[in-house]
């Protein structure tokens, strides 16, 4: 395990970090063992919380999905009248082709 940057002014701290060997293995114990195990506790914390609880409502599920496709709805709509006022204006905003014909 080492340390990388996406900037050049870090490399004097990155130098110095991936020399520290007692800090690399502390992080790769740490990452390896310690994080993994804090986060099944959680996950098991969580899984425990919700079945106590039933998990949300169902009135809830469809509420938020009703309104997330009612979003979806409002915005194509939009998105196309856009399009149309965005065609309408490029073509000088006139639908007659004959104004100014010989006739």
């Amino acid at each position: 395990m080492r340390f990388i940057s996406p900037v050049q002014q870090a490399s004097l701290t990155l130098q110095s970090w991936n020399n520290d060997k007692v800090l690399i293995e502390d992080d790769r114990q740490y990452f390896s063992d310690e994080c993994i195990k804090s986060l099944k506790k959680y996950v098991e914390n969580a899984m425990r919380t919700t079945d106590l609880t039933g998990g949300p409502p169902i009135g809830i599920i469809v509420g938020v999905v009703s309104a997330f496709a009612m979003l979806v709805v409002i915005g194509v709509i939009g998105y196309m009248v856009y399009q149309k006022k965005g065609k309408s204006a490029s073509d000088g905003g006139s639908n007659n082709s004959s104004q100014g014909a010989p006739a």
